[in-house]
């Protein structure tokens, strides 16, 4: 491990000198960088707080393995969920087919965008299963919590699936039900209550997760073309499905079959 992570500070420290060297030649202002290491380095050199070395890579490496596992793991249960209840599969492929019929491009953003019920899924998926259970803040100063005082720099652990699987903040929490995040003028979308703070997979606030757009259309792409060629089973026997948590929550035990529908 400890080589491991030599070699991606060396690799990281690298790029990041790329990309200083790009920017001094260019003299391009943070609001011209096109990538979020280059506006992170303007960033700090435009504020005259330039972050050290260690604060970059540390947030290079949370960008790259945020992005990935987390955006995995959640396909993975979004398929098992598909296998698990059929009719919302079918709704799913159904709702490709009537945009490919009028004539939308999925192969666009605003093709993917326009898949209201893949959404819907993939937002219960993330309700459901966050990949990432909790998250680990500090306080940048004293603060009094509901009674609870919490001193400045004291790192507390947030927990991010709790709130959503409460009855009193969505309806039948432990139900897997697409509906539920659907528009009001939605058949059967009116299931209450219904709050939305309580929806935490990619956090909230200042902090709110970078990603969250990038990883919903890549989730969207993909099920996109997948579905509309195959449709995934449960097999008839198999492990029952497990969680575990290797810094993000990933299925333990997952089978499926991947059946080809023409």
């Amino acid at each position: 491990m400890d080589k491991a992570i030599d070699f991606i500070h060396q690799e990281i420290s690298t790029i990041i000198k790329g990309s200083l060297e790009r920017s001094n030649v260019s003299h391009q202002s943070a609001e011209a960088a096109t990538n979020f290491l280059d506006k992170l380095l303007l960033l700090g050199e435009s504020h005259n707080q330039a972050f050290s070395t260690e604060t970059i890579i540390a947030n290079v490496i949370t960008m790259m393995l945020a992005g990935e596992d987390t955006t995995a793991n959640t396909l993975a249960w979004l398929a098992y969920y598909l296998a698990t209840y059929p009719n919302i599969q079918q709704k799913a492929q159904a709702e490709i087919e009537e945009a490919k019929k009028q004539g939308i491009d999925l192969n666009t953003l605003a093709g993917i965008e326009s898949l209201s019920y893949l959404d819907a899924i993939i937002h219960e998926t993330l309700r459901l299963r966050a990949a990432a259970p909790f998250l680990i803040v500090e306080a940048t100063q004293d603060l009094d919590l509901a009674g609870i005082e919490i001193p400045a720099g004291q790192n507390i652990i947030l927990l991010t699936r709790k709130a959503a699987l409460n009855d009193e903040h969505f309806a039948a929490a432990k139900a897997f039900r697409p509906e539920r995040w659907l528009k009001p003028d939605t058949e059967n979308s009116q299931i209450t209550p219904h709050q939305k703070k309580a929806f935490l997979p990619f956090g909230n606030g200042p902090r709110f997760c970078p990603g969250r757009y990038l990883a919903m259309i890549e989730i969207k792409a993909l099920f996109s073309k997948v579905l509309s060629e195959y449709s995934f089973t449960l097999p008839e026997a198999s492990e029952p499905i497990q969680e575990m948590f290797q810094f993000t929550m990933l299925p333990v035990h997952l089978s499926l079959h991947l059946n080809a529908r023409h």
